[in-house]
């Protein structure tokens, strides 16, 4: 029997510029609290149950690096379309523990100790959508890469894990009639 006290924020801000290419810049910030003390009786790890994380933790589902949940983490994303069918996006998100003596969620990594500090790295990400056929077909390329922080270096389970630096690439391709 735990009390859950737990939370999440996302704030967002963007700007488009005023330019053939429609550049968009878009500052992000999200917090979802970890658990302070696995001893005290309370539960503090917020946890998502439904929702999809593509818009804002990464590529897609199945690469999932980062989750909401014990999670500190500001990022940016750039967007252009230098072409009426092309649309390009790169981003880039820092990555701590909001809480140090919780697990980082996606790696099932922890130090209870909490000394093995609060950075578990920097997701980048780039990404190049073609609409090759006037909106019944787009095909997407894209690429993250996740370079681990001191958290991933030194926590004790770290190396059991197989965490570390992690590169992953896809295509997809979506119908619609």
């Amino acid at each position: 029997d735990l009390d859950h006290r737990a939370g999440f924020v996302h704030i967002e801000g963007g700007y488009t510029f005023p330019h053939a290419w429609k550049p968009r810049g878009v500052l992000q910030f999200d917090y979802a609290s970890g658990d302070r003390s696995p001893t005290d009786g309370e539960n503090n790890r917020f946890d998502t149950l439904f929702g999809a994380r593509r818009w804002e933790f990464g590529p897609t589902g199945i690469f999932g690096a980062i989750s909401r949940s014990n999670v500190i983490t500001p990022g940016l994303r750039l967007f252009a379309q230098p072409r009426r069918d092309v649309e390009i996006m790169a981003a880039h998100r820092a990555f701590f523990l909001a809480s140090e003596t919780d697990a980082y969620v996606a790696g099932g990594v922890r130090d209870p100790g909490g000394g093995s500090g609060d950075h578990v790295g920097d997701l980048t990400e780039v990404r190049v959508r073609w609409h090759a056929a006037s909106g019944s077909w787009m095909l997407e390329f894209g690429a993250a890469y996740l370079a681990a922080g001191a958290f991933l270096e030194r926590a004790p389970n770290a190396n059991a894990s197989g965490n570390g630096d992690t590169t992953y690439a896809y295509v997809q391709s979506v119908f619609s009639f």
